[in-house]
């Protein structure tokens, strides 16, 4: 009974330090995945910011032209502040009526060098049109500039989902334009510009729409932004799904055991929500002398319970062998009386 209770009593103290390293492990991993979250979502409103500055320049000035886009669009440091925004463009929302004369301007805007015309394309016989007008920084790619996003489904509802809510608007995972078969997934985040009037409802933002300012997003440059120290360190494991589209991965290995750290979050990105699905071994974020214990200490329960064991036999043995050594004791004394 002693030496179960002295057992019980030491497994008790593995179990308890085993729960308190796994509880560290965990706390470290819902941290790790907080700041993820937190960083992702100020990313996401750095951007924002840049659009409300679009929007405002555009209301302000009604005769903003290619270069003046351009210009303002380059002075933001565009490049070096979001290394993974491949373009901001503006989009004119207009009536069938109003092609030609956007068509007008467009060619009227070529940059030196541009000799092509510029027709707005691909044809389509709807009443309403969303042409690409003004494309920044330079090295953004140009060829984009009458392109009508209401002739793409995904761009039609990023665009129709912002006019009626009057906020910045993410897409569901997209190809470049520019490069649909060798670019990873990317995003646009469409900000509303509408006229002058106020608005206030759905109805009344569908009326007044003049354009959008839009920031064509790289997934995966913005995502090691967000997610590099996990992706440096190996230890956590990531996948960010979209749309039910997986768009980045991150991480050595995906940890599944058992004993391991899951978490999956939904993270409201612009309207879009994105899943992200972290994974990290039972010891993540332990020293070397935490991860130890557990096995240090159940090394001391069975070297305790041989040490028992070996006492209790040697005991037993001893006080058989003293028995055995009485009786022939006894047995020599009653032989030599005789």
């Amino acid at each position: 009974m002693l030496i179960a209770g002295l057992l019980t009593i030491r497994y008790g103290m593995w179990v308890a330090v085993e729960n308190s390293s796994h509880h560290t492990a965990s706390e470290r991993f819902n941290m790790v995945i907080q700041g993820d979250v937190a960083q992702l979502q100020n990313r996401f409103e750095t951007y924002a910011d840049a659009l409300y500055a679009g929007r405002a320049l555009l209301v302000t000035d009604d005769s903003v032209s290619r270069q003046d886009w351009t210009t303002f669009v380059e002075a933001q440091n565009i490049r070096t502040r979001f290394p993974s925004v491949n373009g901001v463009a503006y989009i004119s929302a207009i009536d069938r009526s109003q092609a030609a004369e956007l068509t007008d301007k467009l060619n009227a805007d070529r940059l030196p060098g541009e000799d092509s015309p510029v027709t707005i394309h691909p044809e389509s016989s709807a009443d309403r049109l969303a042409v690409v007008t003004y494309v920044a920084p330079k090295t953004a790619d140009q060829r984009n500039i009458g392109y009508d996003l209401m002739t793409d489904s995904t761009r039609r509802q990023v665009l129709e989902a912002a006019r009626d809510s009057g906020r910045p608007t993410a897409s569901a995972p997209l190809e470049l334009l520019s490069d649909p078969k060798s670019s990873p997934p990317s995003v646009l985040v469409a900000m509303p510009v509408y006229g002058a009037e106020a608005v206030s409802t759905p109805a009344e933002r569908r009326a007044a729409i003049r354009g959008y300012v839009v920031l064509s997003v790289h997934s995966r440059p913005l995502l090691d932004y967000v997610f590099k120290n996990d992706s440096a360190s190996g230890a956590v494991a990531l996948s960010v799904s979209a749309d039910r589209q997986i768009i980045y991965r991150a991480g050595t290995q995906t940890w599944t055991g058992a004993k391991d750290l899951h978490k999956d979050v939904s993270v409201d990105v612009a309207g879009q929500s994105w899943r992200l699905s972290f994974s990290a071994p039972g010891n993540f974020g332990l020293s070397r002398t935490d991860r130890l214990a557990p096995t240090i200490l159940l090394g001391s329960i069975a070297s305790f319970a041989l040490i028992l064991s070996a006492t209790f036999y040697f005991a037993i043995n001893f006080k058989e062998l003293r028995h055995r050594q009485r009786a022939y004791d006894k047995a020599g004394s009653e032989k030599k009386d005789d």
